[in-house]
């Protein structure tokens, strides 16, 4: 062996040895934009970045938000490195020093300027509040989202939640940073303020979500929650990785107990503890309380009387009577005030009348509009109802002494109201009709409109009636076409006139169910709670169930 072989052996040797050279930091400008010390930028050897996420999901990342490149140093590094890496940041000068010093390093680690607007780190970039990921759909096994989330808008959240779904594989993940809160520590929020923030020249600062909120959104973003890491300091950051949900089943991994919810921005057991104090409905079971006087017996007797009951009423006491649908098995979800008391409160179209003894229960002043007869419906293809015959005698009188005429469906109300020895005060009118004269000049702080949207011929036109004795929020529900998400189809709806069903007409989309209430005169429409209107006891009709399950959107709204 000559010495030259020596040499190159030595050389060699040598070679093998020489650790790897780490990405070049990033100038101090930048990173003190991403993070107040440069711990996060350090490079930790034989170690996923996250500890968290299996090594084979790795392969294909999109980085979020990806700044400076602070994750992108470190995947460079670890082992397995992806395959691909795709970076997006609104921040362009941060973006170009990626490309210069990163994608040199590798190809296949690309970076994107997001051209999206904002006032701290995009001020220049096109005035648009979201754009799609720069990726296929389904290309995507890791996607990341450190610190991003937190610093969005509600409309931006519910967008890019949306896209983070779409590019992620069958068995991909998201890994994900929010700031989180709960809204019953904040009993003045209305219900459609979901987020708190910091910072009143930019709010985009620190943007924090009402944690129930937040799994809604995950839900109807087709994701679930595989894990949840809750911070070690109240009010951190929490960790929360999604997986796309493969069964409506799906269980989502997100702790609720008490020590858990301590740890979010804001106390949660001292207001807890307070609105317990007052008795209320038992939401969480859908019973009401039973605050008349009558025995089992006499219970039985007077519901017997009806041989139809369209509302379900479960009681804390046992009693009950089972109809079509049971309101309160979902009643929790609609978004009610959790104290009505001080309201008054409107029931348009009260049919059997659970909702209105459960505002009742709530600690309302509640009103009941309903139908006189099945003349005063809107039917299909019927321009001029005939009126109700004449000659036909009242069915009840109110305590006022005016006559009463059961519609198909009200009768179960006056059964149960004097069941309960309710206070609750009735009028006939179509939904048309509403107006401040008919309620002697009075306004309603509350009009709920249950389910009857989709049975009027002419729903802006109600809307209108019932924004003109309201003042202050509407809530009201209806079914809507499934599938076509706002952010992807104009507002349309649908006439779904069957030969079977002569009172429903219209069907309508998200965004067409939003500008009802716009085109009425409401204002900040929240359209996206999803409630299911749940059948209960099934009725036939022939060979046909005359009930089912229905998914309903529930829109809450608010008066100039």
């Amino acid at each position: 062996m000559t010495s030259n072989d020596l040499k190159g052996s030595a050389a060699d040797h040598t070679a093998l040895e020489e650790p790897k050279l780490e990405p070049p930091l990033p100038p101090v400008g930048f990173r003190r934009l991403v993070c107040h010390d440069d711990q996060p930028f350090e490079i930790v050897p034989d170690s996923l970045v996250f500890p968290e996420v299996p090594a084979k999901l790795y392969e294909s990342v999109f980085d979020f938000g990806c700044g400076c490149g602070r994750i992108a140093r470190q995947l460079l590094c670890q082992t397995p490195k992806p395959l691909r890496y795709t970076g997006v940041d609104i921040h362009r000068g941060m973006v170009d020093w990626c490309r210069e010093n990163l994608t040199v390093i590798d190809p296949n680690f690309t970076f994107h300027h997001h051209d999206v607007w904002n006032l701290g780190l995009g001020p220049d970039n096109t005035r648009q509040r979201t754009a799609p990921f720069p990726v296929e759909s389904g290309s995507v096994s890791l996607v990341v989202a450190h610190s991003v989330f937190t610093h969005l808008y509600k409309d931006q959240t519910e967008f890019y939640l949306s896209e983070v779904a779409r590019i992620m594989t069958d068995g991909g993940m998201a890994r994900t940073t929010w700031f989180l809160f709960d809204r019953s520590s904040f009993p003045m929020l209305f219900d459609f303020q979901v987020s708190l923030f910091i910072n009143e020249i930019d709010p985009t600062n620190a943007v924090i979500y009402d944690w129930q909120w937040f799994l809604q959104l995950v839900r109807s973003s087709g994701l679930r929650v595989s894990r949840t890491i809750p911070p070690s300091i109240p009010g951190h950051q929490w960790q929360i990785f999604l997986q796309k949900r493969t069964s409506p089943g799906d269980s989502d991994e997100f702790p609720g107990s008490p020590e858990a919810l301590r740890m979010m921005c804001a106390p949660t057991v001292t207001v807890q503890a307070q609105t317990k104090t007052a008795p209320r409905p038992l939401i969480g079971s859908g019973k009401l309380r039973f605050t008349g006087d009558a025995g089992e017996a006499e219970f039985r007797s007077r519901c017997g009387e009806l041989d139809w009951w369209y509302h379900s009423y479960y009681f804390d006491n046992g009693f009950s009577v089972r109809g079509d649908y049971d309101i309160g098995a979902d009643v929790a979800h609609y978004g009610f005030p959790e104290s009505m008391a001080g309201l008054r409160v409107l029931d348009v179209g009260t049919g059997a009348g659970w909702f209105a003894h459960y505002f009742e229960q709530l600690g309302a002043d509640v009103v009941t509009v309903d139908a006189r007869d099945y003349s005063d419906f809107d039917v299909y293809g019927r321009f001029n109802n005939p009126p109700m015959n004449a000659d036909r005698p009242p069915d009840h009188y109110d305590e006022y002494g005016r006559p009463v005429y059961f519609s198909p469906v009200s009768r179960g109300f006056w059964i149960m109201k004097d069941l309960l020895g309710s206070r609750i005060r009735f009028r006939h009118a179509r939904v048309y009709e509403l107006c401040p004269a008919l309620f002697d000049g009075q306004m309603f702080d509350l009009v709920f409109m249950g389910a009857i949207l989709c049975h009027l011929r002419d729903p802006i036109g109600a809307l209108m009636a019932a924004r003109s004795v309201c003042k202050h929020r509407i809530i009201a529900s209806t079914p809507i076409v499934l599938g076509e998400p706002e952010s992807e189809t104009l507002p349309r709806q649908y006439l779904p006139y069957t030969a079977v069903d002569r009172i429903s007409w219209w069907l309508p989309n998200e965004a067409c169910f939003r500008h009802w209430f716009l085109a009425s005169g409401f204002m900040a429409p929240d359209i996206s709670r999803e409630v299911t209107l749940r059948a209960d006891l099934i009725r036939l009709n022939g060979a046909r169930p005359a009930n089912g399950d229905q998914i309903l959107r529930v829109g809450t709204a608010f008066v100039p």
